[in-house]
């Protein structure tokens, strides 16, 4: 997995313009910085979790999750990227890929998140 402070002074510059983008709602702008960005350095799993925000923003939740799968993959320890993907799985309607990727970050992190959303599925049965 690629850190911070590994990427070069240019990258992040983009990076935060991008950010910048993101933050006034302008999404398109905001995708295609971030599409270069993931040129440069596609083992970058901030960029495809910023990604999948935006598309979560725009409601396309099929290109946020396949995003958010990108990201859990080269960050899979990431509580935050985790619950992003879970929840755009499970607003897709895809329940049993969303306790999949629960199941998959629990088994080796813990999460106090994920065990409330635990208590109230259990709490609804």
């Amino acid at each position: 997995m690629i850190k911070e402070k590994d990427l070069s002074q240019s990258f992040k510059d983009k990076f935060n313009k991008a950010l910048s983008l993101k933050s006034s709602n302008n999404y398109q702008d905001a995708l295609n910085l971030f599409g270069t960005l993931q040129l440069e350095e596609p083992e970058y799993y901030l960029t495809y979790t910023m990604i999948g925000h935006i598309y979560t923003k725009m409601n396309q939740l099929n290109e946020a999750s396949e995003n958010f799968k990108k990201a859990v993959s080269l960050n899979p320890n990431s509580e935050k990227v985790s619950l992003a993907y879970f929840h755009v799985l499970w607003d897709e309607g895809k329940e049993v890929e969303a306790l999949d990727e629960m199941k998959r970050f629990l088994k080796n992190n813990d999460s106090e998140t994920y065990q409330e959303i635990l208590d109230e599925i259990n709490e609804g049965e």
